[in-house]
């Protein structure tokens, strides 16, 4: 039973790459439209939760300020929390007010669909993208603030031990503002 199970979904996932590369003739018949297959249900299925005007402030309102701009930009403008982790700084348009979606082949990422895309930013996600962005030219656009904060308190106790034991050092720790 568990053979032919995987035999099956092997030879579905086969089919479906064969499909999306452009291996079959465009005549080519889907086997697998044939199998009267019903939409598998999902028993633990949560009820979706849409945010009212009211409740949307709230959450914006409590978020700090390194994730309120992450928060904002999945919210407002449709990414997958995927293609803001991997937008870079240099698909950001803020001149123009867009953002590109693309394809990272060098490093091994594709965007969900595998069409790249563009998403346009009204004025009040460009002033926040400019934020967040600050004088940065390349990287990035979203850095992790906790491996930021994590250095800094290195720092301070190589800067503490090294003062406690009557050194005399100097401990150079650099804050992006």
């Amino acid at each position: 039973m568990i053979k032919g199970c995987v035999s099956f979904w092997k030879s579905a996932g086969r089919y479906i790459y064969a499909a999306e590369q452009w291996f079959l003739p465009p005549y080519f018949e889907n086997s697998f439209s044939k199998l009267n297959l019903e939409r598998i249900k999902v028993e633990d299925a949560k009820p979706i939760f849409v945010f009212d005007a009211e409740s949307e402030l709230r959450f914006f309102q409590k978020a700090d300020d390194s994730k309120f701009p992450i928060h904002l930009i999945l919210a407002k403008t449709g990414l997958r929390t995927g293609e803001l982790i991997h937008l870079l700084l240099e698909e950001v348009d803020l001149k123009n007010g867009w953002l590109h979606v693309r394809n990272k082949h060098e490093l091994h990422w594709k965007v969900k669909t595998r069409r790249e895309r563009s998403v346009p930013l009204i004025k009040e996600r460009v002033a926040v993208m400019r934020r967040v962005i600050g004088n940065r030219t390349s990287g990035p656009v979203f850095i992790r603030h906790l491996l930021h904060r994590l250095f800094l308190s290195i720092c301070i106790n190589a800067l503490s031990t090294c003062t406690n034991r009557g050194y005399d050092c100097e401990v150079i720790c650099r804050t992006e503002s």
